[in-house]
């Protein structure tokens, strides 16, 4: 069943890839952090890369980039506006490389996996693709944040007032099928997006469960830290033991 979010995630970013893209045209100021862990000459692999926004982020480190996401649609954008960059379409639950990155960028990638077990994948998967002593510098939106216009408690008030037909309707699932902690978004008319609200303990037990150790791990805002309420990201640095 949780497969059919991912799923329905996959397909909305595609249709709605223009908005996203327009609305992804600049990099948060939470992610200035993960400026510390690039150097000149290191192989990064942005994971999720949408559009391709994190090239200009990374504009002032000599890296050799990769960009990779599931979206056909953002990976077009992205090749237009940075045609000089590598970007590819891979699924995270699929990539297959080998002790070949210095840092993997994961942001916002993470809370579309709908089960602990497709997230166990992506981080292993990560975990792999790094060198011994790499980075993966990773963010995920908190939908716990109070004033967050599409997070847990503008979704929960939303479950409450629409009856099941009203709310099939609009997320194209049923309520019966939403797990505690799960939030969906629409994005223009109908596209739905499904988010998991993350919290900084249950990331940072899933990041150790696959060998990394968390340095850093908070809730950010504007990129200082904050709390669960009010912070905008939730920012995980992981590093994987040299082996």
């Amino acid at each position: 069943m949780k497969d059919k979010f991912q799923q329905i995630t996959q397909k909305s970013y595609d249709q709605i890839a223009g908005q996203f893209s327009y609305s992804r045209n600049y990099v948060w100021s939470d992610l200035q952090v993960f400026l510390e862990y690039v150097n000149d000459g290191d192989d990064v692999l942005d994971l999720g890369a949408g559009n391709g926004r994190m090239v200009e982020f990374l504009q002032d480190k000599a890296v050799n980039y990769l960009g990779v996401d599931s979206s056909r649609e953002l990976i077009k954008q992205a090749k237009q506006k940075f045609p000089k960059f590598k970007f590819q379409v891979k699924d995270a639950l699929k990539i297959n490389y080998r002790n070949k990155f210095d840092v993997v960028i994961a942001t916002a990638v993470l809370n579309h996996f709908a089960d602990e077990k497709s997230r166990i994948v992506v981080l292993k998967n990560i975990y792999r693709s790094l060198k011994p002593g790499g980075d993966l510098l990773m963010s995920n939106w908190n939908m716990w944040n109070e004033k967050n216009p599409k997070g847990m408690r503008k979704f929960e008030k939303m479950k409450k007032e629409l009856n099941d037909e009203n709310f099939f309707d609009k997320f194209g699932v049923k309520k019966s099928e939403i797990d505690t902690g799960d939030v969906l978004t629409v994005w223009g008319e109908d596209s739905v997006l499904y988010y998991h609200a993350f919290t900084i303990e249950e990331l940072k037990e899933l990041c150790e469960k696959v060998g990394f150790k968390v340095v850093k791990n908070y809730y950010s805002l504007r990129g200082v830290k904050s709390t669960k309420l009010k912070g905008d990201n939730l920012i995980l640095v992981g590093k994987k033991w040299e082996k």
